[in-house]
Formats: structure tokens, C-alpha cells, sequence
């Protein structure tokens, strides 16, 4: 619904608009043409009422011929015949209101001076109407900004929110606990590998805050840092966590929003692997398709021991951050196949050098 029409303060401050503008008309035909102010305002008040909600009509009509993407013609074409047929049908009412004012109040009949004001109203139609399309592109244009500037706030949120999370998520009593006593075992036995997994932890915890900060990062840097955050898990699994990857070449330099795998990869972790007694492998496939870039996570779980609801926050903002950024042409799916749990993320296909071009 139009907003004007969502109040009724505002739809009356509207209309008193117009009707300010239908005096303004019966003054300058007293002084132009010698009519009678009262006797053309009761003609005039009603018709710009009526032409008051008649140009209400772009706000639908606008947003199907959007500026920058409808060629000039048509959209001037369209608006021009607009204006015209609302004008004409705005003038076929104007002599019902004429000589229906004559007939229920006893005015003495208005038809002499409404002809003679045709050609005039007829043309202010058109330029009111016409006024009525630029004001409500102008409007459209500012709604369209505040929704870009409110999608790219709550995006810039959500990442915030997603950076913390996967901190939050790696930095907590238990995996802090195990990861520092996993290398404290290997400081005995075997130096090198626990300065090796030393470096590994510091290395994800550094990229983490590097890469979070940005929208989107290229496939190449969220392997690299799932290898850093794989190199310190496998600390803890050993042998029972293994990663099959399959990465098309010509994938690796396509952007995906930052941090999107690592919530993905460490949901098959915590709800797949951890679960089985002989641990499993996650199977990560990333493909380049017309379409778009297409990635699968498969993993086995114990179907025995599901998790409770509500565990899988990070698929969760997974999705909401899907939605902010790419609205309808992205999406993150989930099916169960028996014991397997397989993630489905569809994005469109974007490279860096596709932003800077």
C-alpha cells in the first residue's frame, strides 16, 4: 500500500494539499478569466481530490519500469501515454462533477466555464501527473538507498557476528584445553610436530581475524585457512578425522563470503565426527558450474546419537548471511541419507577481478 494511505494524518494532510492547490486555481481563473471564485472552487475542489489519489498510480507503476534499466524511450512512452489517458479520464470526470454540483446543489450550471477550462486542466494533468512519476522515482530511489544502506549494516553485522563466532567457537575451555594439552604430549615425544601445531594455531587464529573482517575472500583463502583450523583438529582426532577435498582449478579464484566453509566443515566435526567411535572423513567438493559455484560437505554421523535442537547455530547464520548478500540466487541446502549428512551450498559465480570490473 501506498504510505501516504497507511495514516490518516497523513492521508488528511494530503488532500489539504490539494485542495490548497484547487484554490490557488480558482483565484488565478478569477483574475484571468473573471469566474467566480466560489463557483469554480466547488468545481475544482473535488476534481483535484479525485486527481489526488489518481496520482498515487506511479508508485505501482514505477518499480515495473525501474530507472537505469528500462531504455529511455520506453519509459518515457510509457509515462507520457500515462499521464494523457489519466489526464483525459481526470477531465471525463471533471464534467460528471460539473453538472452533478449543478443538479444536487443548485448551482447555476458550470459546463460554459468548465469547457473553457479543458485545455488548461487537461495540461495540468499531464504536468501533475508527470510531476507525481519524478517524485515517486525520487522516492523509490531513496527507499532503495536506505534498504542498501540497511542490508549492507546488517551484513556488516552478521560477518562481525560470524568472525566472533568462529572465535568464540575455537577459543573456549574445552577446545583451548585440548589443543594446548594435544601439543604440551608432543613437546616430549616430538618437538618439531608441537612447534609445527603451535604455529598452525597461531597461524588460524591470525588469519581468522584477518579474513573475517572482509565481505568476501577467494575459494584458495578459505582452504588455506581450513587447513590451519583441519592441522589443529586432527591435533586432537588424529586418524579418526580425515578430509577428502575435490576443488575444481578453476574454482579456486572465486569469491565466497568470508568464513562460510569453516562453520560448515566444523558443524560436520562437532555433529558428525565426534559422535563415532572410528571417526569418519568429510568430504569437501567444490565445483565451478555455469550457474554458480556449487560446494558439498558430506560426513557420516551416528544416527543414534543426533544432535539436540538447536546446535547447528553456524548453518543457521550461514543461510541469513547467504540471503543478505545474495538474496534468491544463493542458497545453503541439508539432506540425511541414512547415516550421512550432506550440506549443499549454491552461490553465484563472482572473482575479484568481476567486483573491480
Amino acid at each position: 500500500m501506498h504510505p501516504i494511505l497507511l495514516r490518516a494524518e497523513r492521508i488528511g494532510l494530503y488532500a489539504a494539499g490539494w485542495v490548497m492547490l484547487a484554490v490557488l486555481f480558482s483565484i488565478l481563473l478569477h483574475f484571468s478569466q473573471g469566474f467566480e471564485v466560489i463557483r469554480t472552487l466547488s468545481l475544482l475542489a473535488p476534481m483535484t481530490l479525485v486527481f489526488a489519489f489518481m496520482a498515487l498510480a506511479p508508485w505501482y507503476t514505477c518499480p515495473s519500469f525501474p530507472l537505469g534499466k528500462t531504455r529511455l524511450v520506453t519509459l518515457i512512452g510509457v509515462h507520457t501515454l500515462a499521464a494523457i489517458l489519466t489526464s483525459f479520464v481526470w477531465i471525463l470526470i471533471g464534467q460528471t462533477i460539473a453538472s452533478a454540483g449543478a443538479n444536487v446543489f443548485g448551482i447555476k450550471p458550470l459546463e460554459d466555464e468548465y469547457r473553457t477550462m479543458m485545455p488548461m486542466l487537461f495540461a495540468t494533468g499531464v504536468l501533475l501527473f508527470t510531476l507525481s512519476v519524478v517524485v515517486h522515482y525520487l522516492i523509490l530511489a531513496f527507499e532503495e538507498s536506505r534498504d542498501v544502506e540497511k542490508k549492507a549494516l546488517t551484513l556488516e553485522v552478521l560477518a562481525r557476528e560470524s568472525e566472533l563466532k568462529a572465535l568464540r567457537a575455537q577459543i573456549n575451555p574445552h577446545f583451548l584445553f585440548n589443543s594446548l594439552n594435544a601439543i604440551s604430549a608432543l613437546t616430549a615425544s616430538d618437538p618439531a610436530n608441537a612447534r609445527a601445531m603451535t604455529l598452525r594455531l597461531a597461524s588460524f587464529f591470525r588469519e581468522t581475524l584477518k579474513l573475517g573482517s572482509l565481505s568476501t575472500i577467494t575459494v584458495e583463502q578459505e582452504l588455506r585457512l581450513l587447513d590451519d583450523f583441519l592441522a589443529v583438529e586432527k591435533v586432537r582426532f588424529g586418524q579418526r578425522l580425515q578430509l577428502h577435498r575435490k576443488v575444481d582449478d578453476d574454482a579456486r579464484a572465486c569469491l565466497l563470503p568470508a568464513l562460510i566453509l569453516q562453520p560448515i566443515i566444523e558443524n560436520a566435526i562437532n555433529h558428525g565426527i565426534v559422535g563415532l567411535v572410528d571417526g569418519g572423513t568429510i568430504s569437501l567438493n567444490i565445483e565451478k558450474r555455469q550457474t554458480g559455484l556449487r560446494v558439498t560437505v558430506e560426513n557420516l554421523f551416528d544416527a543414534d546419537n543426533r544432535p539436540p535442537q538447536g546446535t547447528k547455530v553456524g548453518l543457521t547464520n550461514v543461510r541469513g548471511r547467504l540471503n543478505i548478500l545474495y538474496g534468491l540466487d544463493a542458497r545453503l541446502d541439508t539432506q540425511v541419507n541414512g547415516e550421512t549428512f550432506l550440506v549443499e551450498l549454491l552461490v553465484p559465480q563472482t572473482t575479484s577481478d568481476d567486483i573491480q570490473h
